[in-house]
């Protein structure tokens, strides 16, 4: 019959072939600014006088901006308030931006690579592609100038330039790498380029090019000159005296910035005036290192450091005196100008604005107040990410629960177990436990069908009162079952008469021995016979009731089980020969056959994903790149496997048409749990930052761009059962069985099972005089199957093919019940709504 009805569905619907459909991962929680330290950045047009707008370029440390995942380089948009990645990244941190003289982007720091282009700590970006200079420097670039006839002077820390010995300061001339002379006796921090072409350079040596030059220097082309007899004398005791920044002035005179008291004869504390001949003080000079200095269109020029002791972050000379600009901030690093005169800081600060705006680490300044470079909202689909997350699992209803490490979240008490209910995370009761940890430690998490949650792993107290590792909430209130397990739980499953499984490391359940699994009733606990001789991590139930337990044991009721057997109610058997090494994450395909990680986490450094057809294991493709840590099954029976290996980044892998395939997963850390909501999207969380493209910190979600769907229609009528009611269980994805459950139905009844491909309303009373009032038909009955009830409720089911010109067909799907007595006479005809079933392709 199963046969029948595919080939019949399939040769009967039509729909247009969706060539667009794919896997997208929602944005999540973006941020206001930047989540590490900046560096350096800068206004940059990519073409100039051309259409594309001016963005703010910001370097340094981190790898979010705003809505967007950015490694180590972000672009800002002033007229969208968009951020976006550069040019998929650097390898490392940023600490340099300079504009070419033909308008490219000079990018400069500590990496290896930009995008998908091998480069030495320095790089060129067009505006479309990224290109190495050479082979770069091998060591650390600290500043970068572009010289008028397009050439680039690099500084840092470093011996060698493209292979080329070079110490500290470099030279490219658009094919090779030069030294400057013989280079420097200590680290340069900062490079400025004259208009002439000479470069001035300054640091912490003390010599350059064989000549004494206190902290900075002046190239002609030919040699190097000291500026004077330098800067010298600390402020501080024991500190290195240094120049750490250089700017220069409408009038060509020079500003230096850094850690000094003199410059010349003259005291300057931390920044003095070079007119090309001699030094002169800025008026007291300033209160602190000055590591960066802007000079802004208009010529004023800010500074990092206080005017004064205790004052405020930055200073701005008005060419007179030193005055703050307040509110200041801590810690900012380097400034930009935007067109309209606001100013844009960048640095290791984090701050709140009297309205209430959290501000990370790049700010813009009007004139009046301090603001964010924040995205427009694009309404993430949770409010916050939870840090420390363990495992997640969702309720009919579509809320989403998890437990983890944390405590505290955004005001909010937690305690180790958050519901999200579509706006914002709330805590359950008083959590679980008292903090900090080791105790408590959630590890397992199982939403049971009748809505209740359970929790389990080291969990010492709940609700103020003692709790001994398992613990339940039923919608108000927290509960020990009975006495809880004598070791930590770390895998549930929940059977198909709404008992419990509990498995871990424990000996004893309810204080009656159960040997490392055991099942609660809902009033008492029971062992599994003699149960497991070691850790169980994790367990399946089938719909049949039996159970399937894996780990690293060697025996199940007393006979030998390498790391996984099965429980058929009354005694346990191997599942073939197992393996030494452990398995972990049992899931069951749509076909029935189980799929397990051979060797996987914790049991070894890399796994195989194996899959048990009730007979023999069978191997899927080739051994893992490392780790495994979560293991999803897809609706057509499609695998996503996440994990880590022992060196390089996490990955995703899926199994599609016998092969394994790289997938777009999370970035930063492997997901290690999953869980599906009733739109037919797929929830992952993890220590991740980003999924796919998507910043998306801790919890992401995957969903189809041609969504299968199922959506109530029309009205039921009552029967002697109640009221029918027809309900979706399984989404009509591609390749997979769509369910749906009848409930409410009369105790004995022939079921006629209709699907069709249009709606009507046809009244059942002109089919047959037993209808009852109201109860109509509200599909085309192109292909009917019945079936009995005796219990008030049914089940169907629809395979759809994977037949790809199926996505998007509807099929419309009702029940109509044809109520007998116990004489099998037809006493009423009564119907259920009617469901509009969208084919999707996950």
């Amino acid at each position: 019959m199963q046969t029948c009805r595919t080939i019949v569905v399939a040769s009967l619907l039509a729909a247009t072939v969706h060539a667009q459909c794919g896997l997208a991962w929602r944005p999540g929680v973006g941020i206001n600014g930047v989540d590490d330290f900046v560096y350096d950045l800068t206004t940059w047009d990519p073409d100039g006088a051309g259409p594309a707008p001016l963005q703010v370029v910001v370097a340094g440390e981190f790898l979010k901006a705003g809505h967007a995942v950015a490694a180590h380089i972000a672009t800002w948009n002033p007229a969208t308030g968009d951020w976006a990645q550069l040019g998929g990244g650097v390898s490392g941190r940023v600490q340099a931006l300079e504009i070419a003289a033909n308008g490219d982007l000079i990018v400069a720091g500590t990496f290896y690579s930009v995008g998908n282009v091998s480069a030495r700590s320095i790089a060129r970006w067009n505006g479309t592609a990224w290109a190495a200079l050479g082979l770069g420097i091998d060591g650390s670039v600290a500043d970068v100038a572009a010289l008028p006839n397009g050439d680039i002077v690099a500084v840092g820390s470093f011996t060698t330039a493209g292979g080329v010995l070079a110490t500290n300061v470099a030279r490219w001339n658009g094919a090779s790498w030069s030294a400057l002379g013989t280079g420097t006796n200590d680290r340069v921090s900062a490079v400025v380029a004259l208009p002439n072409g000479d470069v001035v350079v300054g640091g912490e040596f003390t010599s350059i090019g064989g000549v004494a030059a206190n902290r900075i220097a002046r190239w002609n082309g030919s040699a190097w000159l000291p500026l004077g007899t330098g800067v010298d004398g600390a402020p501080l005791p024991q500190s290195t005296i240094a120049v750490y920044s250089l700017a220069r002035l409408p009038n060509g005179d020079l500003v230096v910035g850094g850690h000094f008291a003199n410059a010349g004869a003259v005291a300057a504390p931390y920044v003095a005036r070079w007119n090309g001949s001699a030094w002169s003080p800025m008026g007291a000079g300033l209160a602190g290192v000055t590591t960066s200095l802007h000079v802004q269109p208009n010529g004023m020029l800010i500074a990092d450091s206080p005017h004064t002791p205790g004052a405020t972050r930055p200073s701005q000379w008005n060419g007179v005196s030193w005055q703050p600009i307040a509110p200041g901030l801590v810690n900012p690093y380097r400034f930009a100008t935007l067109p309209n005169g606001d100013l844009v800081a960048g640095g290791a600060f984090v701050f709140t604005t009297v309205g209430g705006q959290r501000v990370e680490r790049v700010a813009r300044w009007d004139g009046a107040a301090w603001s964010a470079l924040s995205s427009p909202p694009i309404n993430p689909w949770f409010s916050t990410a939870l840090p420390g997350i363990r495992s997640i699992a969702s309720t009919p209803d579509g809320t989403l629960y998890a437990i983890g490490t944390f405590d505290v979240v955004d005001g909010v008490l937690l305690n180790g177990v958050a519901r999200f209910n579509g706006a914002s995370w709330n805590g359950l009761g008083s959590g679980i436990g008292s903090w900090p940890i080791p105790y408590p430690w959630p590890l397992a998490l199982q939403a049971m069908s009748d809505g209740d949650i359970v929790v389990g792993g080291f969990i010492n107290s709940i609700a103020g009162a003692p709790a001994t590792n398992v613990v339940r909430w039923n919608g108000s209130s927290w509960s020990n079952l009975a006495g809880g397990v004598d070791a930590p739980v770390m895998a549930f499953a929940e059977l198909p008469n709404g008992d419990l499984i509990a498995a871990g490391g424990f000996t004893t359940a309810g204080g009656l021995p159960a040997n490392r699994i055991a099942r609660w009733d809902g009033t008492a606990w029971h062992a599994l016979g003699l149960g497991i001789n070691d850790t169980v991590g994790s367990v399946l139930a089938l719909p049949n009731g039996d159970v399937i337990a894996a780990g690293q044991f060697t025996s199940a009721g007393g006979s030998g089980a390498n790391g996984v057997a099965r429980w058929n109610g009354s005694t346990w058997s191997p599942l073939g020969s197992g393996h030494a090494f452990g398995i972990s994450h049992l899931r069951q395909l749509p076909n029935g056959d189980i799929v397990a990680v051979f060797g996987g986490v914790p049991f070894s450094n890399a796994g195989t994903v194996q899959r048990w057809n009730g007979t023999t294991w069978t191997q899927l493709g080739a051994p893992l790149p490392g780790v495994a840590y979560g293991l999803v099954v897809l609706p057509d029976g499609d695998l996503l496997v996440s994990g880590s290996p022992t060196v390089g980044v996490a990955y995703t892998l899926r199994w599609d048409n016998g092969t394994w395939t790289s997938f777009a997963g999370p970035i930063g850390a492997p997901f290690a749990s999953s869980t599906w909501l009733p739109d037919g999207d797929l929830v992952v969380a993890g220590g991740f930052y980003a999924a796919g493209p998507q910043l998306s910190p801790t919890i992401a979600r995957l969903t189809s761009t041609c969504a299968a769907s199922s959506v109530p229609a029309g009205v039921g009528c009552a029967s002697s059962g109640g009221n029918n009611t027809l309900a979706t269980k399984a989404l009509p994805w591609l390749g997979s069985t769509f369910r749906a459950e009848g409930t409410g139905l009369p105790t004995l009844a022939l079921v006629s099972q209709v699907y069709g491909f249009q709606a009507m309303q046809l009244p059942l009373a002109a089919l047959l005089p037993q209808a009852l009032p109201g109860c109509d038909l509200l599909v085309t009955p192109d292909f009917v199957q019945f079936s009995v009830t005796t219990t008030g409720s049914a089940q169907t089911s629809l395979a759809i093919p994977a037949n790809a010109s199926l996505v998007g067909a509807q099929v419309h799907h009702q029940l109509n019940l044809l109520e007998v007595d116990a004489m099998l006479n037809l006493i009423a005809v009564t119907a259920s709504n009617a469901l509009v079933l969208t084919v999707g392709v996950f």
